[in-house]
C-alpha cells in the first residue's frame, strides 16, 4: 500500500504518458440521473482540475471559461480540452462513428483513458483511441457496484455488514416483499430498501408502519426487479473512505473524510475525517481493495461506512468510480502542497 498526493500520480507518475479523462457521470448504471438532476453533465467539468498540461479533458459541455482561466494562471489543468456530442454519453461519442476523432491526430504517444465509471462503452472507447484503460470491464466493475453482490462478497469474507435480505421481486412477486418487510418491522421501527444500483439518493425507500402502503406504492411504480431490505440505523458518522488500483496492480490510499448527508443523498465531504473508527475503516478498506484487485479490478473506488451509536462500524456500499469528492480533493490537496493550509468553501 501507497499513499499518493493527487489522483493523476494514481492513474500513471510518467507525465510523458498522456491521461484522457473521459468523465462521465451518466456512465453508471442509473438512468434517473439526468431527469432527476438537472444540469448534472456539467458536472463533468470537474474533473479538468486533475488534468497535467499534456494531458487530454473530454467533455460533454464547454468549460466555464473564467474557472478553467483561474486554474491555468495557477498552473493546473490543460489547454486540451474538446466537447464531444451533447446529445450521447462521452465514451459512446467517441465510439458513435467507429473512427478516430480528429483532435486525437494531435497527440503522439503512449495514452491512458481514465474514465469515471468502468463500462463497456469505455473499454471501447480506450480501444478505439489506442489508450491502456484504466479501468476494467463491467462485469467485474459491477461485482462490487452492485449493493447486493458487493454484501454477499463482505459477508463471505466476514466484514462488517448491517444484515439484509435481497428480493427478487421480477422472481418472488410483491408478496415475498411484503413479506420481507414485514418480518423486520416486528424488530425494527423502520427499514430502508434499495434498489442495488441505487446512486445519489435515488430508489432509495425509508418504510415504517405509518407509510407503509405509500412506500410499496412508490416502489411499484418505480419498476424495480430487485431491492436490498436493510435495518434502518440512524448513524452518529459517516466515512468514505477513497483508494485507487493502479494498472500496475499497486494499491493506494487516496484519503478519509466524513461524509455530509441530506436525505440520503451525498452533499458533501469534510477531510481529514474525525471518526475515531477511520483506522479500523481503512483497514477493512485495504483487504477489499485485494480482494478488488484480485477480481481483476483497475480503478479508483471509494467505501462508505456507517458508524452508530453504540460504536459499531459497518459496511454500507462501493462506489466502484471516481467519486464526486475526488476532484475537490485533488484540487485542494495540491494547493497545500504548495501553499500550505487552504479554506475551502
Amino acid at each position: 500500500m501507497t499513499k499518493i498526493n493527487s489522483f493523476r500520480e494514481a492513474i500513471s507518475d510518467n507525465l510523458d504518458e498522456k491521461v484522457i479523462f473521459g468523465y462521465e457521470l451518466l456512465s453508471q448504471p442509473d438512468d434517473t440521473l439526468d431527469t432527476r438532476i438537472p444540469g448534472i453533465r456539467k458536472r463533468n467539468e470537474a474533473i479538468i482540475t486533475v488534468a497535467r498540461d499534456r494531458d487530454i479533458v473530454l467533455l460533454s459541455n464547454p468549460v466555464s471559461q473564467d474557472y478553467h482561466q483561474w486554474l491555468r494562471r495557477n498552473e493546473f489543468s490543460t489547454d486540451n480540452i474538446y466537447v464531444c456530442d451533447a446529445d450521447s454519453t462521452i465514451p459512446k461519442s467517441v465510439v458513435r462513428d467507429g473512427k478516430l476523432p480528429p483532435w486525437l491526430a494531435e497527440f503522439d504517444g503512449d495514452k491512458i483513458y481514465a474514465a469515471r465509471y468502468s463500462g463497456d462503452n469505455e473499454v471501447q472507447a480506450a480501444k478505439l483511441l489506442g489508450a491502456k484503460l484504466y479501468g476494467c470491464s463491467e462485469d467485474i466493475t459491477l461485482k462490487f457496484y452492485d449493493k447486493v453482490s458487493f454484501k454477499k462478497l463482505c459477508e463471505e469474507r466476514d466484514l462488517p455488514i448491517l444484515q439484509g435480505t435481497t428480493v427478487n421481486i421480477a422472481v418472488d412477486g410483491a408478496d415475498k416483499l411484503h413479506e420481507v418487510i414485514n418480518g423486520y418491522l416486528v424488530k425494527e421501527d423502520q427499514v430502508i430498501a434499495k434498489d442495488p444500483k441505487s446512486s445519489a439518493g435515488a430508489n432509495i425507500y425509508i418504510i415504517n408502519r405509518l407509510n407503509y402502503q405509500d412506500m410499496l406504492d412508490k416502489i411499484r411504480l418505480g419498476g424495480h426487479q430487485e431491492l436490498l431490505i436493510e435495518k434502518m440505523i440512524e448513524p452518529v458518522s459517516e466515512i468514505n473512505d477513497q483508494w485507487t488500483i493502479g494498472l500496475d496492480g499497486d494499491i493506494s490510499h487516496i484519503a478519509s473524510s466524513d461524509q455530509l448527508v441530506v436525505n440520503y443523498a451525498h452533499t458533501g465531504n469534510v477531510y481529514p475525517s474525525q471518526s475515531k473508527q477511520v483506522k479500523k475503516a481503512q483497514h477493512y478498506s485495504l483487504e477489499i481493495g485485494r480482494m478488488m484487485r484480485d477480481a481483476g479490478y483497475v480503478g479508483l473506488f471509494g467505501i462508505d461506512y456507517l458508524e452508530d451509536n453504540k460504536g459499531s462500524l459497518y459496511i454500507s456500499e462501493n462506489n466502484s468510480r471516481m467519486n464526486g469528492s475526488t476532484p475537490a480533493w485533488d484540487l485542494v490537496n495540491r494547493l497545500e502542497s504548495r501553499h500550505g493550509p487552504v479554506q475551502a468553501r
